[in-house]
């Protein structure tokens, strides 16, 4: 998934997830 406006996902992510 891609940012949609969730900061805290991006930076678990760390602003990219498959």
């Amino acid at each position: 998934m891609r940012d949609d406006g969730n900061g805290a996902w991006t930076a678990r992510a760390g602003t990219r997830a498959g």
